[in-house]
């Protein structure tokens, strides 16, 4: 959590220079787009945590990488808004939606996984890869 605050401060020293640019809507959709990534990111936490890592997000690889690329392109999303808001004016919002629809989406699949009735999640697995069995 840490290092999404700072993530976040440097998203908002970045946009300093878009300031004549931001409103409330790009405020609430800025925030609505960094929310959605951060949402997604606890129901992958809690899905790894539910069903084992295999069927969840991102699949055996390292949590924290891909929470940080999700939350990484969530900002990233945002500049491109202000960026195109600065030079365009109209369609600002398209960046940031598409991201806030895609993390809405992994988190409503995550968060409804659950190990096939009569199953259970294997805590002791020697290999500690933990699934359902």
């Amino acid at each position: 959590m840490k290092g999404t605050c700072v993530f976040l401060l440097a998203l908002a020293i970045a946009a300093e220079g878009c300031a004549m640019h931001i409103n409330k809507r790009v405020v609430a959709v800025s925030a609505i787009t960094i929310g959605s990534a951060i949402v997604a990111a606890k129901a992958d936490q809690d899905c790894r945590i539910n069903v084992g890592v295999g069927p969840c997000y991102g699949h055996y690889g390292p949590a924290k990488a891909i929470e940080g690329l999700r939350i990484g392109e969530a900002g990233f999303s945002v500049l491109m808004g202000l960026w195109w808001k600065k030079e365009y004016g109209k369609g600002w919002w398209a960046f940031p939606a598409g991201i806030t629809a895609l993390n809405s989406v992994d988190a409503a699949i995550a968060w409804h996984k659950h190990c096939r009735p009569g199953t259970h999640l294997d805590m002791h697995d020697p290999f500690g890869s933990r699934y359902c069995e």
